[in-house]
């Protein structure tokens, strides 16, 4: 795969990204995977600047946040007939799944640099979590199922990120024997050091049709699919940012959006007192419930 957003992160210098090695001390709707073990490569890394999040009903210090991506590339589990499922069912279909938003901490406990180490366990040891998504590596990953409010959903614990064994030879996977993700699946956006390219690797065209009840009375309005890029812009350091600029200079239409009066309460991100918290399969989700 040749991928321009590879060429762009080779530009970078490292010495310009944060070292997540560097730890600091302190106290849609989609069908349900079987359970059992994905193998999956690291396909999105996202910056989204910063925004403030609420947990325990406290608002906290407005920080960074990250989310990441994954494609599951092989794998399978047992489904409810207890028959074998494979993850891919057609070529170059991968489901995808990613962690929830993320804050960005070098803390020591924090969920970030849980996910970075879990990341460097499988090939080279990077400092920054673009360079895996430009390593490719192949990783094992369980899936389970719980079942919360009489529904059932996939949860991943993206921290137990392992070497993708083969169970035939009980040696590693070669990067050979699993499928190579295109450029399609790509999505890179760093905040501080955004491109053109990068910023149209995150966008979503299309929007979500209007929900409607028996009656024909909206319950839900239309709403764009477009989150990742509307999530930047709705970060509370946007103006002055280096994506502000760029899109600026690129003479770019934009729309910022309207920005909550109070925080929004998300289950993970607050780093590090926060439980722990597992990824949902996710696409560009099609309901916000």
């Amino acid at each position: 795969m040749t991928n321009a957003l590879f060429a762009q992160i080779d530009t970078l210098n490292p010495n310009q990204l944060v070292n997540m090695t560097e730890v600091e001390s302190g106290s849609g709707s989609r069908r349900l995977l079987p359970t059992g073990t994905a193998i999956v490569r690291l396909s999105s890394y996202i910056e989204f600047g910063k925004h403030i999040v609420t947990f325990g009903g406290q608002a906290k210090p407005a920080a960074p946040q990250f989310k990441l991506g994954f494609c599951i590339v092989g794998g399978g589990g047992q489904n409810k007939a207890g028959e074998g499922e494979p993850y891919v069912r057609e070529a170059g279909i991968f489901p995808f799944i990613s962690t929830f938003d993320t804050t960005m901490s070098q803390h020591e406990k924090a969920k970030a640099v849980k996910y970075f180490n879990a990341l460097n366990r499988v090939g080279n040891k990077a400092t920054h979590f673009v360079q895996k998504v430009q390593e490719q590596c192949l990783y094992s990953l369980p899936v389970s199922t719980i079942t919360k409010n009489g529904k059932e959903y996939n949860e991943f614990d993206f921290t137990n990120l392992q070497v993708a064994v083969n169970p035939q030879t009980y040696k590693a996977y070669t990067d050979d024997e699993m499928p190579k993700l295109e450029d399609k699946h790509i999505q890179v956006f760093l905040w501080e050091h955004c491109t053109p390219e990068m910023w149209k690797s995150i966008e979503i065209e299309g929007q979500w049709e209007a929900q409607k009840d028996a009656a024909g009375n909206i319950t839900k309005p239309a709403r764009s699919k477009n989150f990742l890029q509307e999530k930047c812009l709705s970060a509370i350091d946007f103006e002055g940012s280096p994506l502000q600029l760029m899109l600026q200079e690129q003479g770019a239409s934009y729309t910022v959006p309207e920005l909550s009066t109070t925080p929004e309460e998300q289950p993970v991100q607050a780093e590090p007192e926060l439980p722990k918290a597992e990824g949902t399969v996710q696409a560009p989700p099609s309901i916000d419930d």
